[in-house]
Order: C-alpha cells, then structure tokens, then sequence
C-alpha cells in the first residue's frame, strides 16, 4: 500500500488508485491502515493535496464498508474512519499545545 501511495503523482492518478483498490480490503484494519498512510502523506506532502482529495473522495464512493462483529456498532466506512482520525489529529494538536504554553509561556492565537 505505502508503496503504492508513494509513486502516487497526479500523471499516475487513475492507475494506482485502481491498484489501491485491489489491495484487497477485506478487514477494518487494512481500511484503517490505507486511511492511516492517507492522512498521513497528506499532512507530509501539501503540495499534493487535491490529488489526495479527490483520492479520498473516489476510496470513499468505491471503497465496501467493513461490517463490526459487534451487532450494536456501526459498521466500519472509509468516510467515519477518516473523520476520526482527523479528530484525533486535532484533539493532539491541542495537548500539543497546551504543553509548549506549559513550559515556555507561548501563547497561540486562537482561530
């Protein structure tokens, strides 16, 4: 997956997504693990971020969602595990924070 993701250019787009979709999602954790590497070559790489977009958006549309073992639990969808992920993002990014106010006195302006 990851080496599929890092040959990733806006040339290339329509092949390896396709190859990205027939990794073989067949568990939440693999689902997990491409949104994961997603997010991540997102932050990493900005300049690239409307091909990342349109990446997500097209997962999200092709992608089959993952049924839980668990009858009371939602199950598993490209788009809810992307969106928790960019929570805990955010969430850390304000303990991130919090702490450089601790131990230097810095304040961030709030937007």
């Amino acid at each position: 997956m990851l080496f599929i993701l890092n040959k990733l250019t806006p040339e290339n787009f329509n092949l390896l997504k396709g190859q990205l979709m027939e990794v073989g999602l067949t568990t939440a954790d693999i689902l997990k693990d491409i949104i994961f590497l997603v997010f991540k070559k997102v932050v990493f790489e900005p300049t690239f971020c409307p091909m990342y977009v349109q990446l997500c958006s097209d997962l999200n549309e092709k992608l089959p969602s993952c049924p839980q073992e668990e009858p009371d639990i939602k199950e598993i969808t490209f788009k809810r595990v992307l969106i928790n992920n960019c929570q805990e993002a955010f969430e850390g990014a304000e303990g991130l924070r919090a702490e450089i106010v601790k131990f230097t006195g810095w304040l961030f302006p709030r937007e």
